[in-house]
């Protein structure tokens, strides 16, 4: 927690791939929400002494006494990246990885990300990938496939049918967003319901520092 709190945020200014999911106020959130048998965990690759790339984590441990590691936030958040484009700490990062828990789990790794990229040329491609589409906007109805034009219409149906039992707001301070905590949880579980993590397996070693 204290490494999220004075160092991390050096770290997310100057990564310029950072996104809100690094932020440091989201991750101690999360990180204030884990259950008891769970500990946040930071995993972070040094030159001369200075970090040049982090991942936060979290260790869960079973009642077996079996430990798993998971991104912090995994599930609910989406884009999982360290902080840090170096290419050498990254991977360091992924050296040192399985060997903190019983069972290393990854998912929701961006394809652009060095980590992705690494994690591939190490463990191979993931189980299963699910595709973020990418929307213009504003949207053009007319430009929808049939299919997806049926679906919206379908929708709209049900949701005309839920009539004032169904609301929406849109979060716009950091405050709200963490009141929603509970229904994003939610929704991002039912989500990622069927989606299997990447596995991660022993790799070669690095000559950098690992805390």
């Amino acid at each position: 927690m204290d490494f999220l709190a004075r160092i991390w945020p050096a770290l997310t200014e100057a990564d310029t791939a950072a996104t809100a999911y690094q932020d440091p106020a989201w991750l101690r959130a999360w990180a204030r929400h884990l259950p008891a048998r769970c500990e946040p965990l930071v995993l972070a690759a040094l030159d001369d002494d200075q970090p040049r790339a982090a991942l936060a984590l979290a260790r869960d441990i079973s009642r077996q006494g079996r430990s798993r590691i998971t991104p912090l936030s995994w599930p609910a958040s989406e884009q999982i990246r360290p902080v840090g484009e170096n290419a050498q700490a990254v991977g360091v990062l992924l050296h040192h990885l399985p060997g903190l828990g019983h069972d290393v789990l990854l998912a929701d790794l961006p394809d652009s990300s060095l980590l992705a990229r690494q994690a591939y040329s190490r463990w191979g491609e993931p189980d299963s990938q699910t595709m973020y589409a990418t929307v213009g906007l504003p949207v053009d109805p007319a430009a929808l496939s049939r299919s997806t034009r049926r679906e919206h219409v379908r929708r709209r149906r049900a949701v005309r049918a839920l009539g004032d039992r169904i609301g929406y707001h849109r979060t716009r301070t950091r405050r709200e967003l963490l009141a929603a905590f509970d229904v994003l949880q939610g929704l991002h579980r039912r989500c990622n319901a069927l989606r299997l993590p990447t596995v991660c397996r022993r790799s070669s070693s690095s000559p950098l520092g690992v805390v």
